[in-house]
């Protein structure tokens, strides 16, 4: 649990870098230092375990798999800003979907055979059908939608949320214990994303638009 906390925590850090790479977004300065931040919390967060139990297993091959999906992950963020074919959210995650389907269809056969579907209950279908359409449907629609609109490096920075909502409803739903590494990093996390995403003052020489419209016509009236 350790390495798997330490490797995903890097994600944010991977779509940064694979957005300089392939979109050739600038990494400003606002975003460094917030990454920064994020990827400190995450490390509170994800390696409480190891402090507390002492022990850090290491496993090439598990790390490597785990680095695989946390660069996957990366990759889909970074996609998911390239507009090849204009296409809507929900086309957009209808392909997906369907992809998805066709590669899992062999397995979900193999695996069904001889399930007893009688048995399930009512908590397990309606676990099921929250994940298709609250997780595989409405998530993916907002996320291309929201890709659409921010750099994808801004969109690194707000993944780092999805720790920080699962201990807080873990608190809620589970009663779960909030322990002093959440509350450090989540606190971490929450500034990282409020200095990511603070916009730097624009210099009056740097002005464009309008605004060096507006600036231009007081001038011409004033002289």
């Amino acid at each position: 649990a350790a390495n798997n906390g330490l490797i995903s925590s890097s994600g944010p850090a991977i779509v940064v870098i694979l957005a300089f790479l392939i979109l050739k977004e600038k990494i400003s300065k606002n975003n460094a230092i917030g990454l920064a931040f994020v990827i400190v919390g995450l490390l509170c967060v994800n390696l409480y375990t190891y402090f507390v139990e002492g022990t850090l297993d290491s496993s090439v091959l598990g790390n490597f798999l785990i680095l695989i999906a946390v660069t996957g992950e990366g990759l889909f963020s970074v996609l998911s800003k390239i507009k090849c074919i204009p296409m809507s959210p929900v086309y957009r995650t209808t392909l997906v979907a369907g992809l998805a389907f066709i590669c899992l269809l062999p397995l979900a056969i193999h695996d069904a055979w001889g399930y007893p579907f009688a048995e399930m209950s009512l908590q397990t279908i309606l676990c099921i059908a929250y994940y298709g359409i609250f997780v595989s449907f409405i998530s993916y629609v907002l996320w291309f939608r929201g890709i659409a609109k921010v750099a994808a490096s801004n969109a690194a920075i707000f993944i780092s949320v999805v720790p920080v909502s699962s201990i807080i409803l873990a608190a809620i739903l589970l009663n779960e214990k909030i322990q002093l590494s959440h509350l450090l990093g989540m606190s971490l996390i929450i500034c990282g994303i409020l200095i990511a995403t603070q916009k730097p003052p624009v210099r009056p020489g740097k002005m464009v638009g309008p605004e060096l419209k507006t600036i231009t016509a007081e001038t011409i009236e004033s002289d």
